[in-house]
């Protein structure tokens, strides 16, 4: 006794041909423009809210470079308050550093360097950096190669110092 239905049917290509239904990501998205609207300005006020958070923070700095000959930019960069004890700030992401405080031999693993900021009354800002490279690309500038390897091994020297204790 056999049933058709007991049989596998092997199905012909005609049948993937009728039933293919190609994907098409505009038709299956409905674009709501209410909802992009929303999206947009939640972005905006998210902007809004970081900048004024960085208005209130006493270490960042908006600086403005260029002149006559040279292309204006403006960078973001964030000061760390030249104390005893306090915590070092990564100059680029305003991050603090718990392990690594102002004062102490471990403040030379950063690549440091002064400014005059208008933002402060043109009182001089400390930049931490991570490396002369960093600094190099953020503040588009040239560092003199002694200066580097005078770094490099001065950090060589106090990374020897802290791994022997």
């Amino acid at each position: 006794m056999s049933y058709d239905d007991d049989e596998y049917h092997e199905p012909e290509m005609n049948d993937y041909e009728d039933n293919f239904i190609p994907f098409q990501p505009r038709e299956s998205y409905m674009d709501d423009s209410t909802e992009y609207s929303s999206l947009s300005e939640n972005r905006k006020k998210q902007r809004k809210y970081k900048d004024e958070i960085k208005k209130i923070d006493r270490g960042y700095h908006k600086l403005k470079f260029g002149g006559k000959n040279i292309p204006r930019f403006e960078v973001e960069l964030y000061s760390t308050v030249n104390t005893p004890g306090v915590l070092i700030r990564d100059a680029v992401t305003g991050a603090r550093y718990s392990e690594f405080r102002v004062g102490t031999l471990n403040e030379h693993l950063f690549f440091k360097t002064s400014l005059v900021c208008s933002t402060n009354n043109s009182e001089m800002s400390t930049f931490f950096f991570n490396s002369p490279e960093e600094m190099e690309k953020v503040l588009r500038t040239t560092i003199m190669q002694p200066d580097k390897e005078k770094w490099t091994n001065k950090c060589a020297q106090i990374r020897v110092l802290s791994n022997s204790n």
